[in-house]
């Protein structure tokens, strides 16, 4: 869990199906603006969080260690 903007409580989570942070507590829902990236293999992707998406689905390669 994240720690949430608005109540600031560990209680945000990621809904991978609607790329959102949604608060348990407080209801308070963040909507993340995804970046273009590439990985190394050239495949162009976009980016949500850190851990989203968590691989290549080219080649594989692994985002999060």
């Amino acid at each position: 869990m994240f720690q949430c903007d608005k109540c600031e409580k560990f209680k945000l989570n990621y809904d991978y199906k609607n790329k959102t942070f949604i608060c348990s507590n407080c209801g308070y829902t963040k909507v993340i603006k995804p970046e273009k990236s590439t990985c190394s293999c050239g495949k162009v992707y976009e980016k949500y969080t850190w851990f989203d998406p968590s691989g290549c689905s080219k080649c594989n390669q692994s985002f999060v260690d």
